[in-house]
């Protein structure tokens, strides 16, 4: 009985193919390396999710860089003003990050991820480290923001939402300014390496393009579908 059981789930897996045969980049039989039969590129909702946090965070990054640039100290009203919006941007651009967590990781556990292009073994590793920090900031980045709103008790704008947080009494308190405190520091530690993470993943791609004559956009465009 345990064998025919056994038998029968690892069947149903297989028919079902994770129940995300649209999104799955294993559907398609022409679509695998030869060597190895891994696929040629990442599976649509990876394709889909990489594309709007790609988006989401380079907007994040750029409207926190230069909202931080502004001293309310010695800004304008004008300026104090042009900050508010850049971090009503930020925050509600977090939001999106922070919905984007679970649905990203599970289309990333969920398929098989591509061979990886001819490479030395240094830049293979480099490859891999740089996409565990990314995936990491993925999840710290907008967890600490979130946080930060909702043990503060200011809570987190979403547009022309908010997000609310811990009533006032609670945020007064010395354990929730303690949080609230970590929360920020975190968010603003990670965020300082954000900075250099960014542009060394984009570096790499322009890299193997002109150096390596190998283009990596299309295993990754959300606009090609399998």
């Amino acid at each position: 009985m345990f064998r025919f059981k056994r038998w029968q789930f690892n069947n149903y897996l297989q028919n079902q193919n994770w129940n995300i045969k649209k999104f799955s980049s294993s559907n398609n039989p022409n679509n695998t390396n030869s060597s190895n039969n891994l696929p040629t590129s990442y599976s649509n909702g990876i394709k889909i999710m990489h594309f709007i946090q790609g988006v989401g965070i380079c907007g994040i990054a750029l409207t926190g860089y230069i909202a931080s640039g502004i001293d309310p100290k010695k800004a304008t009203e004008a300026e104090k003003k042009y900050k508010s919006n850049l971090m009503h941007y930020h925050k509600s651009f977090g939001i999106i990050m922070f919905g984007c967590i679970f649905p990203r990781l599970y289309f990333r556990f969920a398929n098989t991820l591509p061979a990886h292009v001819s490479a030395s073994s240094l830049e293979v590793l480099g490859g891999k480290l740089m996409h565990y920090a990314l995936y990491g900031m993925l999840v710290i980045m907008p967890v600490t923001g979130v946080g930060m709103g909702y043990t503060s008790g200011y809570g987190a704008p979403f547009f022309s939402w908010k997000m609310p947080g811990v009533s006032k009494e609670k945020a007064a308190t010395e354990s929730y300014k303690q949080k609230a405190s970590w929360f920020y520091k975190t968010h603003k530690q990670f965020g300082k390496i954000l900075e250099y993470l960014i542009p060394m993943h984009i570096g790499a791609t322009g890299y193997y393009y002109v150096v390596r004559g190998q283009n990596l956009l299309p295993r990754i465009n959300p606009f090609i579908f399998k």
